[in-house]
């Protein structure tokens, strides 16, 4: 539909390319003075082909997320490995890292650091990191401004959100990838999955695990 309008305001096709005249009119047609300005046109636009997904790059997305070491060393969130465990044994024996002490990336040309060492959403729509107290997730648009807060929430008349705890934001394979989750407690249960969007800061949904302990 976009593409569709796009064209339908076209005001002709570019003239032939002076070094070759017999080349006949350009492909392209000439943009509005609209279609200039609006550089979002197709920022949420999502690619896929028959054999694999695959995300456009789109504008409001960050990009070259990376976790930052005590030592200066940067590495990729999510690398491409099957045993993490073996990765990261490897990754601190080669480069004597040891904790993680901010997170970096790009967003539209620029680079950004946080101290708060928020992890990337999986949609790359922003960031997210827990208050120390793991009451509250703070989720950062790309630009690492604060885009809202999200806080332990009251599933019943029980709840006591002020004495629980909202957990450590994760993605769970098969969700959306704008929503996270955090295993924690609503302060009357310590055994609470909450969901979240992301993109909203909605409680979607709210699993009970039980323990086994």
């Amino acid at each position: 539909m976009q593409a569709r309008y796009f064209l339908s305001q076209a005001n002709g096709m570019l003239p032939a390319d002076p070094s070759c005249p017999s080349c006949g009119p350009g492909y392209l047609f000439y943009a509005t003075p609209d279609q200039r300005a609006n550089t979002g046109m197709y920022a949420t636009q999502v690619v896929s082909d028959p054999n694999k997904t695959s995300r456009v790059l789109i504008m409001n997305e960050l990009q070259d997320a990376m976790e930052v070491w005590d030592n200066g060393v940067a590495s990729p969130f999510n690398p491409p490995t099957e045993n993490i465990v073996a990765w990261l044994d490897d990754f601190f024996l080669r480069t004597g890292a040891r904790r993680r002490i901010a997170t970096r990336w790009t967003y539209q040309g620029r680079t950004y650091e946080s101290k708060n060492c928020p992890v990337p959403i999986p949609d790359y729509s922003g960031l997210v990191y827990p208050t120390k107290d793991w009451k509250q997730w703070i989720v950062l648009n790309p630009d690492g401004t604060i885009r809202f807060t999200i806080e332990v929430p009251k599933i019943s008349p029980q709840s006591s959100p002020e004495n629980g705890e909202i957990g450590e934001p994760k993605h769970m394979k098969g969700q959306p990838l704008h929503i996270m989750y955090g295993e924690g407690s609503d302060g009357h249960r310590d055994d609470c999955r909450f969901f979240f969007n992301m993109n909203s800061g909605q409680l979607e949904n709210v699993e009970l695990v039980g323990r086994h302990w």
